[in-house]
């Protein structure tokens, strides 16, 4: 039997690069595969949506403390 190979792992772009940075700088005790994967979201939504990807990190941020499951 033959092993599958692995996906290539695309390159995380200069966007998804700033916006984890700046997750990480506000909120430094989050999890490095979290706050990635975060940053992803958050820059594929701001892109929908036509808004600052760092405006939206700092919402959410000051919103929730980068808790997906807050809630008001």
């Amino acid at each position: 039997s033959q092993a599958l190979p692995k996906p290539k792992q695309v390159p995380p772009s200069q966007e998804v690069l700033k916006t984890f940075k700046q997750i990480k700088k506000n909120h430094p005790k989050l999890e490095q595969q979290y706050a990635m994967k975060l940053s992803e979201t958050i820059v594929k939504k701001a892109n929908k949506h036509g808004v600052s990807s760092r405006v939206l990190a700092a919402m959410l941020m000051q919103e929730s403390g980068y808790k997906i499951s807050a809630k008001n």
